[in-house]
């Protein structure tokens, strides 16, 4: 069985086939292109034959075959000889053929072995070139491949990782090379399936999840030159979708990482107030400060190696929640509309974790913390009370009066609330 923190991107690393074995003679080569070249004849052959019986009778009938040619198909000149048009054509279309494309059982060895050979064969510059350049149908129906996940069956869950690591990741590729193929795919509704029934399952998918959210940077990137008004809104368009999708998972605490990771690559902290309004109206508070919070009570838990990444986090969050929140003052700012007593609605009472965060900020401003992160919070916590009612004012009031009285109570002052101390006798 595979376990959740195996990672597939060692099984494809065709940097170990970049040069022949040391023992391969003239008469290898020779021998290997002969096998190579009876293999891919029957590759023709199969792909005319597509009727007969060797698709429909059995989803293991092919796994032999495309075992031999992975294994044939390592090193770069074999991967080039498949990019030949005839090659290339008929291994489009036999991956093409219904019962790949339409069958997803863990029974269907023939795809998950056809779909590892075009893995491989994708790690050359060439095939991936005529890939895309003359098989239209084919780049055209590779989005529409049927996919089933059942996130409680043991057996499809390890059958998912392994083929959608690899399924993403050949989508990944074209994306990689062809704005064009990634402004096609970005609205397709398989895609917006795979955002809503794939992407929030990181924790059992971690590979597929890593290369789904590469995509989703790939297209949303708008830095890239000689970008039409249509492209433009296309990319806005796709951010829209997924800020919707991504702040609405329903478990935050395990699918946190790739909600931040893909916030903080859209949303960079000079991003203008548009793009923040996006996430505002997206329930971007709630979920934002969510995070922050399930990183906060990590913070003292880390090593030494990892409390730099978390810090970095914690002060991307304080920061962003910051500027999110001068984003909104300006809409509230604005004449009586519905929009304004909309973002009064969500700053204040749909906002419900912010006398939470308000507690976790106070606790950042002692001197054990970092003067970055110290400055980071105290500025946040100034926007934050502006929020606040009577009540909440009252009560925060009244939480650092206690606060201070215990503290000043104490002979021998606490360095913070996350330090070892002896035990009382």
């Amino acid at each position: 069985p595979v376990s959740n923190t195996t990672s597939f991107s060692a099984l494809f690393d065709h940097l170990q086939f970049a040069q022949y074995p040391s023992d391969f003679t003239t008469d290898t080569f020779s021998i290997l292109r002969t096998l190579l070249s009876h293999l891919l004849e029957l590759l023709i052959e199969i792909g005319h034959d597509q009727n007969e019986l060797h698709m429909n009778d059995n989803q293991q009938r092919l796994v032999q075959y495309l075992s031999v040619v992975i294994h044939f198909t390592r090193y770069t000149p074999e991967k080039c000889t498949l990019s030949e048009s005839h090659y290339l054509h008929a291994l489009c279309t036999l991956i093409s053929h219904p019962k790949l494309t339409e069958d997803h059982t863990i029974n269907n060895g023939n795809k998950l072995l056809i779909f590892i050979l075009l893995q491989q064969l994708l790690t050359e510059k060439i095939f991936l070139t005529n890939t895309l350049t003359y098989e239209h149908d084919f780049k055209q129906q590779l989005p529409m491949c049927l996919i089933i996940v059942d996130h409680e069956d043991q057996e499809l869950i390890l059958y998912n990782r392994l083929f959608l690591f690899i399924y993403y990741n050949i989508l990944k590729q074209f994306c990689q090379y062809s704005w064009l193929y990634s402004k096609e795919l970005a609205p397709h509704k398989n895609m917006s399936w795979a955002l809503k029934n794939v992407l929030p399952y990181v924790h059992l998918y971690p590979d597929a999840c890593e290369q789904l959210s590469t995509i989703c940077k790939i297209i949303s990137r708008a830095n890239r030159d000689n970008l039409t008004v249509d492209d433009q809104q296309s990319i806005i368009e796709f951010k829209k979708e997924l800020y919707s999708l991504i702040y609405r998972f329903n478990d935050i605490r395990s699918s946190w990482s790739i909600i931040l990771d893909l916030t903080r690559d859209m949303c960079d902290l000079q991003a203008s107030h548009d793009e923040r309004f996006q996430i505002l109206t997206r329930r971007g508070l709630p979920v934002l400060t969510t995070i922050f919070l399930t990183i906060f009570t990590s913070y003292h838990d880390q090593t030494q190696t990892q409390i730099s990444t978390i810090q970095n986090d914690l002060i991307y969050l304080l920061c962003l929640i910051a500027n999110l929140l001068d984003t909104a003052d300006i809409h509230i700012k604005k004449p009586q509309t519905n929009s304004t007593i909309n973002m009064r609605n969500i700053v204040g009472t749909q906002w419900k974790e912010k006398m939470e965060l308000v507690a976790k900020l106070l606790l950042l401003l002692n001197s054990y913390n970092s003067s970055e992160i110290r400055q980071r919070a105290f500025d946040l916590l100034k926007k934050v009370i502006v929020q606040l009612t009577i009540q909440d004012l009252t009560q925060v009031a009244s939480h650092i009066k206690t606060t201070h009285e215990q503290a000043a109570s104490q002979s021998h002052p606490q360095l913070g609330p996350y330090f070892p101390r002896r035990k009382q006798p």
